[in-house]
C-alpha cells in the first residue's frame, strides 16, 4: 500500500471516551486516506444503477445517499471493507473488543 494515513490535528482532547478516541485516532484518518477510493466506488455505484444526481438538490442527494447505505447491504459492506481493510491488527481487535489471533 502506497498510502500513508494523514495526521489530523486537534482531534484528540482530554477526557475523551474510548469510542471518541477510536473515532478520532483511527476512523477519521482511515476514511480521509481512503477518500478517493470511497468517492470512486460511489460514482461507479451511481453509474451502474443509473442514479442521476445532477438534477437533485443537496438535501435530496444526502437523502438518496443515505438510502443507498440503508437499502443496499452489499454496497454498505463493500464500503466498510474499504475502511476496515486499512486497520492494523490492533485496531481491528479494538473494534471487535476481542481478538482471536491465528497462530
Amino acid at each position: 500500500m502506497n498510502k500513508e494515513r494523514p495526521v489530523l490535528e486537534d482531534l484528540i482532547k482530554d477526557n475523551m471516551s474510548a469510542l471518541e478516541l477510536f473515532q478520532n485516532q483511527t476512523l477519521r484518518p482511515v476514511i480521509k486516506m481512503q477518500h478517493d477510493l470511497l468517492i470512486a466506488s460511489f460514482n461507479t455505484y451511481k453509474a451502474k444503477r443509473k442514479i442521476d444526481f445532477s438534477s437533485l438538490t443537496d438535501q435530496k442527494k444526502r437523502s438518496k445517499t443515505k438510502a443507498v447505505f440503508v437499502k443496499d447491504i452489499n454496497y454498505k459492506n463493500l464500503t466498510l471493507g474499504f475502511i476496515i481493510g486499512a486497520f492494523s491488527l490492533e485496531e481491528f481487535c479494538l473494534l471487535q473488543f476481542k481478538c482471536f489471533r491465528i497462530k
